[in-house]
C-alpha cells in the first residue's frame, strides 16, 4: 500500500511531534512523564489507518528501544477490520517491524521481547471497566498458566529481556468515542503518548491537566495538538466522492424507496457503460425491533405478518421490486421466535464475531442495518442510503454519511452519477428533514467545504425537485496534430 503525499505529510507530521517532545518530555514524577498527545483530524474516507500505521512505524524507527502500541477502538466491526489490515491485510507492508496479535492473545514473552515492536489491538470493552478486581475482564486477572501478574500489569511495567521499560503508544481510532472512564484507565498505563484519530474529535475532561501542562510548559498552542488534513486534499485524490445529494420524504417508506431503487438502476447502467468492476450497493437503516417509536413488533407472528421495520424493507425489495433475495443482507440484532423462524432466503447476520466474515464475503448489494455498522464498514461500491428517520429515531444522519462517502477505484468518473453520494431520508415530522439539513450543512461547511451539497423535499406542499438541464451543450475536445514537426525536429538534432 502506497501513501499519498497528504498521507505522508499528515504521518510524518505525528512522527516528528512525538520525537521533539520525547527529547525533552514534562514529567509528572522522576519515573512518569506526562503524554504527548495529538489529534488527527481528517476527513472520513481519506485513510486515517493509513496514517496512523505509518506514523507509528517512523516512530519505532526512530526510537532507541521497540515500543509497544496499545491501537483501541469502540466496534468490534472497526478491530476486527483493524487487525485483518495490519496483521496480514493491505496495511500490513507499513508495520514491517511490528508483531501485530489480539490484546488477549499477547503474554509476557511478547511484552519483553527487545526484537520487534508489538502492536496489540482491541476493543475499549476489553477494559473498559471501573472496578477491575470484581470485575470479569480477561485483561484484568492473573494468567496463572503463563505469568505471576496481569496482562494489565505487565503493560504498566513493560519492561524487556534487558530491564529497559518500552515506550508505550496508544492509537485510538474513532476517537471521538473516547470517555472520561476509559481515559482514566489509558492514563493508568503511563503510556508515552495518547495518539487519536476523528474527524469530530472532542477531547475527555480528564485530558484537561495534560493539555494544561503542554499549553503551560511547553507553549502549546491549541494547533500545536492537531494534526489536520485538507478535505480538498482528499477529494482531489479521489478517494471520496465529489457531490452529496440529500433528498427529504414527508412520504410513505414506499415512495422514497422507489425512488432510490430507479436511481440505483441509472448508476448501474453508468458501471455497465464503462465497463466498471464493480456494482453500486445500497444501505437501509432503520429501527430493529420496533414499529415506531417505542412499539415494539411481536415476534410471536408469521414472517408475513411481521412489522419491524428491516422486515418490511426486505419484503418490498423482494415482492414489489424484483430484488433477489439472495443480494439482500440484514445486518442487525432481529429477534424470531422458534415457531416463527425466518425464511431460508432471508439472510440475516445478527452481529457475531463470525457473522462479520460471513457478511463480507456475501458481497451483498442491499444491506439493511441499524447502528452496528454506522462505524467501521468501509465499503466504497456504496452509492445509496435510504434512512428511516421515523419519530422517536435515534439515527444519526451525520455518522452515515462516511459509508457512501468512498469512492470506488479512487477515481471520480465523467458521469457524475457516479461521483455522488445518494441519501433518500424519510420523516414523520415537517422539521426533522429541515434539522438534518442543518447539521449536514454544518458538518461539509466545517470538514469539507469541497463536497458539493445539493437537496429537495418531496411529499410536501413545497416540494423541492432537482430541476433537469434545459439544454445539452458539449464542449469539443482540441488537439494538435505533430505529425508534421516530426521533420524539422529531426533535422535540428
Amino acid at each position: 500500500m502506497n501513501l499519498l503525499p497528504f498521507q505522508i505529510e499528515a504521518s510524518t507530521k505525528i512522527a516528528n511531534r512525538f520525537v521533539e517532545y520525547m527529547v525533552d518530555p514534562l514529567t509528572v514524577t522522576r519515573t512518569k512523564i506526562v503524554p504527548f498527545y495529538q489529534n488527527l483530524s481528517s476527513i472520513t474516507g481519506s485513510g486515517k489507518t493509513l496514517i496512523l500505521a505509518d506514523a507509528i512505524e517512523q516512530i519505532r524507527c526512530l526510537l532507541p528501544v521497540e515500543p509497544i502500541v496499545l491501537w483501541l477502538s469502540k466496534g468490534k466491526v472497526v478491530v476486527w477490520q483493524t487487525y485483518a489490515n495490519l496483521s496480514s491485510g493491505k496495511y500490513s507492508n507499513l508495520l514491517g517491524g511490528f508483531n501485530v496479535k489480539p490484546l488477549l492473545d499477547a503474554n509476557k514473552r511478547d511484552i519483553e521481547s527487545p526484537d520487534s515492536g508489538l502492536l496489540l489491538v482491541a476493543t475499549v470493552g476489553k477494559f473498559n471497566q471501573k472496578d477491575k478486581e470484581q470485575g470479569d475482564r480477561k485483561i484484568f486477572r492473573v494468567q496463572l498458566d503463563s505469568a505471576d501478574d496481569s496482562l494489565w500489569n505487565s503493560l504498566k511495567e513493560r519492561k524487556n529481556t534487558k530491564g529497559i521499560k518500552r515506550p508505550l503508544i496508544i492509537v485510538y481510532d474513532e476517537g471521538h468515542n473516547l470517555s472520561d472512564q476509559q481515559t482514566n484507565l489509558l492514563l493508568e498505563l503511563n503510556p508515552d503518548a495518547l495518539i487519536a484519530a476523528s474527524a469530530t474529535m472532542k477531547v475527555p475532561q480528564s485530558l484537561s491537566n495534560t493539555i494544561d501542562r503542554l499549553k503551560a510548559d511547553k507553549g502549546w498552542k491549541d494547533e500545536d495538538f492537531i494534526t489536520s488534513v485538507k478535505s480538498s486534499s482528499v477529494v482531489e485524490s479521489g478517494l471520496i466522492k465529489q457531490n452529496l445529494l440529500l433528498g427529504g420524504y414527508l412520504t410513505p417508506m414506499e415512495i422514497a424507496i422507489d425512488d432510490m431503487v430507479s436511481n440505483i438502476e441509472k448508476v448501474e447502467q453508468q458501471c455497465q457503460k464503462l465497463n466498471l468492476s464493480f456494482r453500486p450497493k445500497a444501505i437501509y437503516v432503520t429501527n430493529t425491533n420496533v414499529i415506531s417509536g417505542v412499539e415494539k413488533d411481536d415476534i410471536k407472528k408469521p414472517f408475513d405478518d411481521r412489522k419491524a421495520r428491516p422486515i418490511v424493507i426486505w419484503k418490498y425489495l423482494v415482492e414489489h421490486k424484483g430484488v433477489n433475495p439472495s443480494d439482500i443482507a440484514v445486518y442487525c440484532n432481529l429477534k424470531f421466535d422458534k415457531k416463527f423462524p425466518s425464511p431460508e432466503n432471508f439472510h440475516l447476520f445478527s452481529g457475531g464475531d463470525s457473522d462479520y466474515d460471513d457478511f463480507i464475503s456475501g458481497n451483498f448489494t442491499h444491506i439493511i442495518f441499524n447502528q452496528t455498522l454506522q462505524e467501521g464498514w468501509d465499503d466504497p461500491s456504496v452509492y445509496f442510503a435510504y434512512i428511516d428517520k421515523d419519530m422517536g429515531s435515534q439515527i444519526q444522519v451525520t455518522q452515515i454519511i462516511g459509508r457512501v462517502l468512498r469512492q470506488p477505484g479512487a477515481t471520480h468518473y465523467a458521469s457524475e452519477e457516479l461521483n455522488t453520494a445518494h441519501f433518500f431520508i424519510r420523516t414523520d415530522e415537517k422539521n426533522t428533514f429541515e434539522e438534518v439539513l442543518r447539521e449536514v450543512k454544518e458538518k461539509i461547511t466545517a470538514d469539507s467545504p469541497e463536497i458539493n451539497l445539493t437537496y429537495y423535499k418531496k411529499g410536501t406542499s413545497q416540494d423541492n425537485p432537482i430541476l433537469k438541464p434545459k439544454w445539452k451543450l458539449q464542449v469539443p475536445e482540441i488537439s494538435i496534430n505533430s505529425q508534421s514537426a516530426q521533420k524539422p525536429i529531426k533535422r535540428n538534432n
